[in-house]
């Protein structure tokens, strides 16, 4: 090996770099082809552009196929991909034939075939990407209306090293009024930006582009910034080597050290999450064995939720009195086996009753929180041996299931409204307020719905979903108009809201009051929801069905986002859509996309946004832990209902005839909770 590495790289780099001879003027001739990358990214500042943010990226791909006469006829092959924090994406590839006269340069109006709305926003991006290189400092060049001054030759560079020579076309502060009710619902923004564009000396071609603007509208401001560079070009250009050798010496003397470090750490950490992934797939697939608990760690021994049985939760319905819990309290199972009935209501301070855990005692409480209790029976007379305090906490009501109005107000206080959560959303005037008025139109009927959940299973890593959030997800799955969907577990209770719009909906869920609660108000309202009580680790039943798209929200460790993973597969069709959400951290986000590469999953979007949960939290923060969704609570202390906001990515997939799943419906997959559950 070499003692000089550095001289040894600047070698290669001579090499490499692509040196254009010093040509005299060169006119286009047909063949000749380029492709310039556009970064665009617009920045919210103030108002309800605040925390709003759009990037798109753009490679346009140039060719002259003809030249006759005085008229070159070019393509234009545009590949555009387009994200934004209200979650919208999407790509579009497009083509457009077009002729420019071969003497000045301009594109000939009559004959440009794109789009009409096009022609006066794009004319300049998509035409005007070569100007006569015989111009002089100070020559003046009008663009759309604008006088562009030519400063002269300057060095420009195309990425991190490549260096060229260019023509620099400037503008150097403009401002327009431009009618665009997109972005303002009055129709009219004040644009104040700078340009700079940069040309080829020798062939008038365009080499780069900086273009800066801050943007004024009356429902607030916004900044907008787009770099344009040449990557691929069939002609010669001007290349700047001394100022290549400066940029490389510095990066070698300043950059590449820190940055070697940099990049050899993060290649060790994808590999060994990759590693990570591969051995929990190999976990689920039955390949290897699932490992021993680490000894020294003290996992939870949670309680099997199978050995009660949801349908008896259902029996013997209250022949009078129906009898719920009181305003405001839950039922809460811990991961430790302790079972608490916690009372968050303000006006009336009870006690936090904690309880040890026995199956009997939860059917009780689950029958009590389902609002099937009745008076006088021996049920209601084992509510006393329990706890004799646990009667303070019993309430009547009108019919089981109903809906507990304290909480409800709760719900449609400010404090859930989900201000953090539709933040930088929609910030575009009337669509704006289209999409507030129908996400708080969707969420006053999911804080009906929630407010009749009365028992958190911490135990199962439950948080359901805020009433915002919920109608955010909905309207996520409505986007696809499916006609039955599988619910992969359903804390949220997603399934009400999706078969109140005629969606036939199937939910396996392990939790037996979530699958009674379902079943009884599918009943009451007599919606078409297929409940299973099921162990994910266990086989799916055989006529579980086939559905057009699946949701998932699973705990945050691999194993579980795998095994959801490949439950919600093998209950769609092929081209069937799944929605599966997982932690939004950098090593996390890389394990599941890794994984859904391994299986062929195709993956439409993967929005990285803001979601809210319901959680239970001390009144005074007690600073105890949190873990994900879960914040540990001291029940000694008064307890409220608080919003917990956490960034997740919602991973929107397609299975297609490639698409392989991990663990077969009919498998089961040997694992204990502390490989599934994130406690």
């Amino acid at each position: 090996m070499s003692r000089h590495p550095i001289l040894l790289l600047m070698v290669m780099c001579l090499f490499l770099v692509r040196v254009a001879p010093v040509h005299a003027a060169l006119d286009a001739k047909t063949g000749d082809e380029f492709t310039v990358y556009f970064s665009t990214h617009l920045s919210g500042t103030s108002g309800d552009y605040e925390d709003y943010y759009e990037d798109e990226d753009e490679w346009r791909h140039y060719q002259l196929t003809s030249i006759n006469g005085s008229v070159a006829t070019w393509v234009m092959t545009r590949n555009y991909t387009f994200s934004s924090s209200d979650g919208e994406s999407y790509t579009e590839d497009t083509q457009h034939l077009f002729y420019v006269d071969t003497v000045t340069r301009r594109y000939l109006n009559s004959t440009y075939d794109a789009p009409s709305s096009y022609a006066t926003y794009y004319s300049f991006d998509f035409i005007w990407f070569q100007i006569d290189p015989n111009v002089e400092p100070g020559d003046k060049i009008m663009i759309l209306g604008h006088e562009y001054t030519v400063k002269g030759v300057t060095t420009v560079f195309t990425d991190a090293i490549a260096a060229f020579k260019a023509i620099e076309v400037t503008l150097p502060g403009a401002v327009d009024h431009v009618r665009d009710p997109e972005y303002d619902p009055s129709g009219l923004l004040r644009i104040s930006f700078t340009e700079s564009y940069y040309f080829d000396p020798i062939t008038g071609y365009f080499v780069a582009s900086a273009y800066s603007a801050y943007v004024v509208t009356s429902v607030g401001d916004f900044e907008w910034t787009e770099l344009g560079a040449v990557q691929e070009h069939s002609y010669p250009l001007e290349a700047d080597m001394a100022a290549r050798y400066q940029r490389i010496v510095i990066y070698l003397g300043v950059v590449c050290s820190p940055v070697v470090l940099i990049v050899g750490a993060i290649k060790y950490s994808k590999a060994r999450w990759r590693k990570e992934v591969d051995r929990a797939l190999d976990i689920i697939s039955g390949r290897v064995p699932v490992p021993a608990p680490d000894k020294t760690s003290v996992a939870p021994t949670l309680w099997d939720p199978l050995t009660l049985d949801y349908s008896s939760l259902l029996e013997n319905p209250p022949a009078t009195q129906p009898l719920d819990l009181a305003p405001g309290v839950f039922v809460v199972t811990e991961p430790d086996n302790r079972v608490v009935v916690v009372a968050t209501q303000q006006e009336k301070r009870l006690e936090n009753v904690v309880l040890e855990f026995r199956d009997e005692t939860l059917r009780v409480l689950y029958r009590l929180a389902l609002g099937l209790l009745e008076s006088g029976t021996l049920e209601y007379e084992r509510l006393k041996e329990i706890h004799p305090d646990l009667l303070e906490y019993v309430h009547p009501v009108a019919e089981p299931g109903a809906r507990d109005d304290l909480v409800y107000e709760k719900f449609m206080s400010a404090e859930f409204k989900g201000a953090r959560l539709l933040a930088g959303r929609v910030k575009r005037g009337k669509m704006r307020d289209e999409f507030l008025q129908e996400v708080d139109a969707l969420a006053n009927e999911s804080a009906d719905i929630l407010a009749r959940r009365k028992v958190l299973d911490y135990s199962l890593g439950q948080a359901p979903l805020t009433p915002t959030a919920h109608a955010m997800k909905l309207r996520q799955v409505l986007r696809f108009s499916p006609s039955s969907v599988l619910m992969v577990g359903d804390d949220d209770l997603l399934s009400i809201s999706l078969a109140r719009r005629g969606v036939e909906v199937t939910l396996v869920e392990i939790d037996p009051y979530t699958c009674a609660l379902v079943t009884l108000i599918a009943r009451s309202e007599g919606l078409p929801i297929r409940v299973v009580q099921c162990d994910l680790r266990d086989p799916l039943p055989i006529d579980i069905g086939v559905f057009d798209l699946f949701v998932a929200d699973p705990d945050f460790t691999i194993e579980a986002f795998a095994l959801f993973l490949s439950r919600g597969l093998s209950g769609i069709r092929t081209g069937g859509i799944g929605l599966i959400n997982f932690e939004a951290t950098r090593s996390q986000a890389y394990r599941a996309e890794y994984l859904l590469e391994r299986l062929n999953v195709e993956v439409l979007s993967k929005p990285q946004e803001m979601w809210s949960y319901v959680v239970l939290s001390n009144v005074v923060a007690t600073g105890g832990h949190v873990s994900a969704k879960y914040v540990s609570v001291d029940y000694s202390k008064r307890v409220c209902l608080a919003e917990a906001p956490y960034r997740s990515v919602m991973f929107v997939i397609r299975k297609n005839p490639e698409t392989m799943v991990a663990l077969p419906p009919d498998a089961t997959l040997m694992a204990p909770d502390s490989v599934i559950y994130d406690l």
